[in-house]
């Protein structure tokens, strides 16, 4: 009987452990419905605006200076007053140079001339003989100004005047005419054509006309009152005229 006791007292304690442990904290009942474990609050993250990218720059549609423009010139040069009479008209021809500080419409131009007049109508430059024929060479330094010239213009009209010196070749004296330098006050107005204006606003590529008007002083080439096997050939007076294409470019 005191086995039996013992026995029954040992399952109960047996059993009884197990409903504790089975109870104990951290165990939830068979078939508890166990809660949500709560999480920590995390903010999302801030967005930055996206920002717009900066304008492009205005694109500059006057030239950039200095200017450099370089041009080659040919054309016809003639006589005015009596000398007209004496010099046939001619081929002429030159090139000039002239530079200007940015967003001025005044620049300094370098330029040389050169052309050939027969005397006495003696044929003309091809057919003429060369002992008839005058050789013209010199250069001239004149302010060249254009209210067009910084701009993103196609047609840029200009004028121009300054002082110049040409030297005039005979082989030898012909009836009174000699070599002899000549002082010139030169006049010019013209026009410019830039074809293929690009986004910078300057074509390297231009093309002109131009009139040009020399006024000669200290002329010791023509004849005065020379007896010659033409006659007696008295002072001859008069001036220089020309007109020219122009081609070249700007920089």
């Amino acid at each position: 009987m005191k086995r039996i006791l013992m026995f029954l007292a040992m399952a109960g304690a047996t059993s009884g452990g197990a409903a504790l442990a089975q109870q104990a904290p951290g165990n939830a009942p068979s078939g508890a419905e166990v809660p949500p474990t709560e999480q920590p609050y995390t903010p999302a993250p801030a967005v930055e605006p996206e920002l717009a990218p900066p304008p492009a720059p205005a694109e500059h549609h006057g030239m950039a200076g200095p200017i450099l423009s370089v041009q080659g010139e040919g054309g016809i040069q003639a006589f005015s007053g009596p000398m007209s009479d004496f010099l046939r008209a001619g081929p002429a021809w030159g090139a000039d140079a002239d530079i200007a500080p940015a967003h001025v419409p005044v620049g300094l131009e370098l330029r040389y001339q050169g052309a050939s007049n027969q005397l006495f109508g003696a044929g003309n430059f091809w057919t003429g003989p060369r002992e008839a024929r005058v050789v013209q060479n010199g250069g001239q330094a004149l302010l060249k100004a254009s209210l067009a010239r910084n701009a993103a213009s196609v047609i840029e009209p200009y004028v121009a005047g300054g002082i110049g010196y040409s030297h005039f070749s005979l082989q030898e004296p012909v009836a009174g005419f000699q070599s002899d330098g000549l002082g010139q006050v030169p006049a010019s107005v013209g026009v410019n054509f830039r074809p293929g204006i690009h986004p910078g606003g300057v074509s390297a590529f231009t093309i002109g006309v131009r009139g040009d008007y020399n006024w000669l002083f200290s002329d010791q080439f023509a004849p005065t009152n020379t007896q010659t096997d033409y006659g007696v050939f008295v002072k001859q007076g008069g001036d220089q005229y020309r007109g020219s294409i122009t081609m070249g470019g700007t920089f």
